[in-house]
């Protein structure tokens, strides 16, 4: 479970970072200052982060069943 946590808390930094830098790069795109391009792939990139963080914390709902079905504490 400390690997889960530890993917998680590593996802959440990326996504911090993605949101930091969509904000920047929308900034940028209001002043025309990049391309819609760009924008697009901060968005993709950003998008993208929030879909790991989903995933590892799925994973590690998943791995704690598991654990709770192999103690025995969880029948199926």
């Amino acid at each position: 479970m400390q690997v889960a946590k530890k993917k998680i808390e590593v996802y959440e930094k990326s996504e911090r970072q993605a949101e930091e830098n969509y904000r920047i790069t929308k900034n940028k795109f209001d002043n025309s200052l990049v391309t819609i391009t760009e924008l697009l792939d901060a968005n993709v990139a950003l998008l993208s982060t929030k879909i790991n963080v989903l995933n590892a914390k799925a994973d590690a709902a998943l791995a704690y069943r598991k654990l709770l079905e192999t103690t025995g504490v969880l029948y199926q």
